[in-house]
Parts: C-alpha cells; structure tokens; sequence
C-alpha cells in the first residue's frame, strides 16, 4: 500500500508511516484520528484509510501485529 516516498519504522508495538523527505520525529504528538475496527476488518479498514491518509500526506500509526490487535481490543 506504501509508494517508495513513504516509510514504515517499528516503535515497541506500533509501526510508524511518515513521509521520507520529513525529518520529524514519528513519535511527535499532534492530533489524532482514531480508527478502531475488530480483527475480521482490520485488512479491510487498512485499504481504505492508508490510501486516503498517504492522498493527504498524513503521517500516521497501526498496532504491529494481529496478536497485539486482540490484546489492545479485547
């Protein structure tokens, strides 16, 4: 889903999306948008919100792994 302008970096349980050319740091604190789905339409929540943060160029954060998904949700 990610064009080659764009990179991910793993922070603890979360992966980190930011522009390359960006020299901030992904951890500096902003707003947020929170998008909280079930494990059945994480993939599907994944390919439409990406797409429309990566159009805006927004930086943004995903839990790492379906494992850590069911902790944080359950």
């Amino acid at each position: 889903l990610l064009p080659d302008r764009w990179r991910l970096q793993r922070e603890g349980r979360w992966v980190h999306v930011a522009l390359s050319e960006r020299r901030s740091n992904p951890t500096t604190q902003g707003f947020k948008i929170h998008v909280s789905v079930t494990p059945e339409c994480a993939e599907r929540a994944l390919t439409t919100v990406v797409p429309r943060c990566l159009e805006s160029g927004v930086e943004f954060k995903i839990i790492g792994d379906r494992t850590l998904h069911f902790e944080l949700n359950s």
